[in-house]
């Protein structure tokens, strides 16, 4: 990668790179290469080694594979999802908006669209942007309204000030500059609006136990790697406030790691997908009370909002 350096520092505080590092590999994608995670001493963000440049991670992405650019097949398939995406609005983030009068939304890295259609459905006026061309066209083709491109890109053809509602929904995590991600996101926030986040946990137990195997590490496309107090420090920089921040249990996590460790790989593809879908949701229970009793859940969730906004004081 053109950006790697002898000694890289950290995009956020600029401090050298040079804490104990997590090897890793691509087991999801199977990109070519040991990677390496590193947290900074200074910041708490943790870093995937080596860095790259914007017009690198494109190929991390195959476009034929990539699961979020492409519509579930089989109609338990889309069952199974619309199921999900029914019930996002009960749990952190997006309980936030759930209370909200119906506004604009913005959902930066929308991928197929199923969140903008979620909220589309409810009356919201929604927009996205995505870097895939292949994840554009499965929006439009579902009449949804998508920029092709990262936010950086089309930031300057959006208005100021005029959503409510910016969404990250596992999409900070892929970005290389966190700070100048969430500093455009917030030019963006209409009075009294907030940013919405999910990211994996980088304090969850799951990463301390898998560790190189935790499935949501996810390098390369994964370039930066957030626990609550490092979430908090970037929200600063970019001239954010948080207004709170939760920790939560997925159904994937657990079941998938468990197939890295015992496999190198996801082992139930094909046919075996549908049926290890069933399987993680039979034990999901179960993944939420080691959840609850290992400590931090695998995702991390936060609201934020511009520091003169009512009630953005931050929350513990």
């Amino acid at each position: 990668m053109s950006t790697a350096e002898a000694r890289p520092r950290c995009r956020v505080c600029g401090e050298e790179l040079s804490s104990p590092a997590l090897p890793a590999l691509d087991r999801h994608q199977g990109i070519a290469g040991e990677f390496r995670v590193v947290e900074c001493s200074g910041c708490g963000v943790a870093w995937t080694l080596p860095l790259a440049d914007d017009e690198e991670l494109g190929a991390f992405y195959p476009s034929e594979t990539y699961a979020p650019y492409h519509q579930p097949g089989g109609a338990i398939g889309r069952l199974l999802f619309a199921l999900a995406n029914g019930s996002r609005f009960r749990a952190p983030p997006f309980h936030e908006a759930s209370v909200r009068p119906r506004g604009r939304l913005l959902d930066v890295g929308c991928g197929r669209g199923d969140l903008l259609a979620s909220f589309a459905a409810r009356g919201w006026e929604v927009e996205g942007c995505d870097p895939s061309e292949t994840a554009v066209a499965v929006c439009r083709d579902r009449g949804l309204s998508v920029s092709h491109g990262a936010l950086a890109d089309v930031a300057g053809s959006l208005p100021d000030a005029t959503f409510d509602v910016v969404v990250y929904l596992h999409a900070l995590e892929h970005v290389n500059d966190p700070v100048r991600e969430l500093e455009l996101a917030r030019r963006l926030l209409a009075p009294g609006g907030s940013v919405l986040i999910s990211v994996p946990n980088w304090d969850s137990w799951q990463r301390r136990l898998f560790r190189g195997r935790w499935f949501h590490l996810d390098p390369p496309r994964h370039r930066i790697h957030l626990s609550e107090g490092s979430l908090r420090t970037v929200a600063r920089r970019a001239g954010l406030a948080v207004l709170w921040t939760r920790t939560g249990t997925s159904a994937l996590g657990l079941p998938w790691s468990l197939q890295y460790v015992v496999g190198g790989r996801i082992l139930t593809g094909g046919r075996w997908q549908l049926p290890a879908y069933f399987a993680a949701a039979a034990l999901y229970p179960l993944t939420w009370v080691a959840g609850r009793i290992g400590g931090s859940g695998d995702f991390l969730h936060a609201a934020l909002a511009h520091p003169s906004a009512p009630g953005s004081q931050s929350s513990p």
